[in-house]
């Protein structure tokens, strides 16, 4: 994340300038208690096939990542699966949306990270790999 420190409380108050009042998340996981949060989403992205990618990504009060990937039936748009991970940095995040993907970056993925480093500045820095 950027080099200028803030604390948690500090960047909770800009998230909430930026993105309004933090609303709480409960999301389901296949083998594991669902996960509950209080943030804001960030980053969306979609893609459809033969099947429906939706890929999210959230920000915690607290300044975690939390990254839900669903695939839906395209006729009924009923749920076939979800993944769900909570990440404490943006490398993590970004590295379990391409491990969800088969160690790639979906075009789901892609257009929600985008997003998500676009929305929020301390992670902006990791929209692009950067090479010297």
């Amino acid at each position: 994340m950027s080099s200028e420190y803030r604390t948690p409380e500090q960047l909770a108050e800009i998230a909430e300038k930026a993105f309004g009042k933090p609303k709480t998340f409960r999301l389901d996981r296949d083998g594991d208690r669902d996960l509950t949060f209080t943030g804001w989403e960030i980053g969306k992205g979609e893609r459809n096939a033969h099947s429906i990618t939706l890929v999210k990504i959230y920000l915690t009060k607290g300044q975690n990542l939390v990254t839900q990937v669903q695939t839906l039936a395209r006729q009924d748009k009923s749920l076939i699966s979800q993944t769900v991970g909570n990440h404490n940095t943006a490398p993590e995040a970004l590295d379990w949306l391409k491990e969800d993907n088969g160690d790639s970056l979906g075009s789901a993925s892609k257009t929600a990270w985008e997003e998500a480093c676009r929305a929020w500045p301390p992670i902006a820095e990791y929209e692009t790999e950067t090479f010297s």
